[in-house]
C-alpha cells in the first residue's frame, strides 16, 4: 500500500510540475559550452576543501562539462551575506531553508528560478530516489523552487549525561515536561553547584500539539489532529500558555541559564558542564552525540510521536538563482549530485583512502586526516540527498531501515504543504513583528512574568490587527484545503 501511495504521489508530482510556474528561458543545454557554476552553502570550510573540490571538478568536467565553485559561509553569517550575493547576481545554486535565507520569502521575491520545466527535463534521476512528499510539501503556490535534501521527521528529546542519571537513580523515562526534571537538578545542584542544569537553543513549545502558520513566536496555529484546520491564536490558548509558564518556573528556579538566550554553543554539554540538553533527536542520535561528548548519554523523547510538517521537511534545500546564466546546467549538476553516490560522498567525506577508508560497501571509517583536515560532519544535513551517503562505522548497517521506521511512525500535520502568502497583511505583520521582539522572546524563555506580559501583548496585538491577520490566514488555509480535494 505504501509503495502504491508513493507511486501515485510521484505521478501526481510529475503531472503538477509540467503545468504551472514555467520559465522557458535557459531550458536548453547541449553541454558544448564549458561553464563554471557558483554554489553557496552553509557551514565552516574544511582545511583541505580546495583539494577535494579539485577532485570534484575533474568529475563534473567529465560528466557535465562544468566546474563548480563551492563557497561555504559560516552559519551565523549566511543570511546577511546571501542577501548581498543575490542582489549582486553572483550565484547559480544556493542553500535555503526554513531557518536560514528563508525559502518562502526568497521564492516570493523572485530570487529563485521556477523548476516546473527543469525538474522533469533534467532531474529524473534524483526524483526516482527521493520521497515525492518532499516535492509536494515544499511547493510555493503550487510551484517547486527548491530541491529538498531528505525526507525527515522531527522529535525533540532530553539528552542526559548518563553518569549523573545513574548516580542519582533518576527515572528519566517518566519525564513528560521540563518541570519533571527539577528533582534531578536539585540533587545534582546539592553536590555539584558548578554544573548547569538545562540548556536548549529554543523552547519546547508544543510542536507536537500545534503546527504554526508561520513561526511558533507569531500568532496563528492549527492543532495536530484537527483536519478542519481551524486557525487559532496560540497566545490565547491555555495549553500553549502552559508551555510558557513551565519555562517561567524553570527560569525562576535557576534551572535554565541566561546564556541560552544568546543561543549559546552546546560545547558546554559536550564538555560535561551541563546535566541535560534539549536536542532534535532520531533513533540513532545517541551514537552521533557520543562522538562529540566522549561520554555516554541517555535520551528521552519529548513527544509521544515524531511529527512531519512543512517546516520540518523544509530544513535543508537547494535552489537555482533566478538570474543564473546556466539554470539547465545547474539542474543537471543538482541531479547528478543527488543521485550519484561517488560525487555526493566525495563532497561529504572527501577523497577515499585519504580522508576515509571503506569498511564495506555501506560503511566507512574516517581517518585521522579526515577528522583533522576534512570534517564536514556539522553540515552533512545541508548537502542534498542523504539517502546515498555512506554510513560511518559506528552506525548500524541497518540505519536506513531504522530511520524509515521512525519516519513512518510520525504524525503528519494537517497543514502539511501549506505556505502562507503575507502580501495582504504586510502592515499587520510588521506591527506584530515589532511586538514579538518586545514581548515574545522574554515569554518564550520564561524571563518575564507570563500573565502580565501576555495580557499586555495580546491587547497590543488586537490594537494592530491580529484578528485581520488570523482571518487572512484562515481564508488562505480554507482555499488551500479546497485544492487538496481536487
Amino acid at each position: 500500500m505504501k509503495k502504491l501511495l508513493a507511486l501515485l504521489l510521484l505521478i501526481a508530482f510529475a503531472v503538477s510540475i509540467s503545468g504551472c510556474g514555467s520559465s522557458t528561458t535557459g531550458l536548453e543545454d547541449d553541454q558544448k559550452q564549458a561553464v563554471e557554476l557558483v554554489w553557496y552553502s552553509i557551514g565552516p570550510t574544511p582545511k583541505d576543501f580546495a583539494k577535494v573540490m579539485a577532485k570534484v571538478n575533474e568529475y563534473t568536467k567529465e560528466k557535465l562539462n562544468c566546474t563548480v565553485k563551492l563557497e561555504m559561509i559560516d552559519f551565523g553569517d549566511y543570511e546577511k551575506k546571501m542577501q548581498t550575493i543575490v542582489a549582486a547576481g553572483d550565484a547559480d545554486i544556493m542553500f535555503t531553508c526554513s531557518w536560514a535565507f528563508d525559502y518562502r520569502q526568497n521564492a516570493m521575491k523572485g530570487n529563485f528560478f521556477p523548476l516546473t520545466d527543469l525538474l522533469p527535463k533534467y532531474g529524473q534521476d534524483m526524483i526516482k530516489l527521493m520521497n515525492p512528499l518532499l516535492f509536494e510539501g515544499t511547493k510555493i503556490k503550487g510551484v517547486n523552487y527548491t530541491i529538498p535534501a531528505a525526507m525527515d521527521a522531527y522529535q525533540q528529546g532530553y539528552v542526559f549525561n548518563k553518569k549523573l542519571v545513574d548516580k542519582y537513580g533518576f527515572d528519566f523515562a517518566a519525564v513528560k515536561s521540563e518541570t519533571d526534571l527539577i528533582p534531578l537538578f536539585n540533587k545534582v545542584r546539592a553536590d555539584h553547584p558548578e554544573l548547569k542544569s538545562l540548556r536548549h537553543p529554543g523552547w519546547i513549545e508544543g510542536r507536537d500539539k500545534f503546527d504554526f502558520v508561520t513561526k511558533s513566536e507569531f500568532p496563528g496555529a492549527v492543532r495536530f489532529g484537527d483536519d478542519s484546520c481551524k486557525v487559532i491564536n496560540q497566545f490565547e490558548d491555555a495549553e500553549f500558555i502552559a508551555y510558557m509558564k513551565a519555562a517561567r518556573k524553570m527560569y525562576e528556579g535557576g534551572y535554565t541559564y541566561q546564556e541560552y538566550l544568546k543561543e549559546a554553543s552546546d560545547s558546554e554539554f559536550r564538555s560535561g558542564k551541563v546535566v541535560c540538553e534539549v536536542y532534535s533527536i532520531k533513533p540513532l542520535s545517541s551514537v552521533q552525540i557520543e562522538r562529540l561528548t566522549n561520554f555516554p548519554v541517555i535520551i528521552q523523547p519529548a513527544f509521544a510521536k515524531p511529527i512531519i510538517s512543512t517546516d520540518v521537511i523544509s530544513g535543508s534545500q537547494m535552489a537555482i538563482a533566478a538570474n543564473s546564466k546556466n539554470p539547465a546546467r545547474a539542474m543537471k549538476f543538482l541531479n547528478l549530485f543527488n543521485s550519484d553516490p561517488y560525487l555526493h560522498n566525495l563532497i561529504c567525506f572527501g577523497i577515499e583512502g585519504e580522508y576515509y577508508t571503506k569498511v564495506n560497501d555501506k560503511q566507512i571509517h574516517i581517518t585521522q586526516a579526515g577528522k583533522d583536515n576534512y570534517d564536514m560532519q556539522t553540515q552533512l544535513f545541508t548537502l542534498g540527498n542523504q539517502s546515498i551517503n555512506y554510513l560511518l562505522d559506528d552506525e548500524p548497517i541497518n540505519s536506513p531501515e531504522i530511520l524509515k521506521t521512525f519516519i513512518d511512525s510520525a504524525v503528519i500535520s494537517p497543514l502539511f504543504g501549506f505556505v502562507f502568502d503575507p502580501s495582504q497583511v504586510m502592515d499587520e505583520i510588521a506591527a506584530i513583528n515589532n511586538l514579538k521582539e518586545q514581548y515574545v522572546q522574554g515569554m518564550k524563555y520564561g524571563a518575564v512574568d507570563i500573565d502580565s506580559t501576555l495580557k499586555e501583548y495580546n491587547a497590543k496585538c488586537k490594537a494592530v490587527g491580529v484578528d485581520k491577520l488570523l482571518a487572512e490566514m484562515q481564508k488562505q488555509v480554507d482555499a488551500w484545503k479546497m485544492t487538496k480535494k481536487q
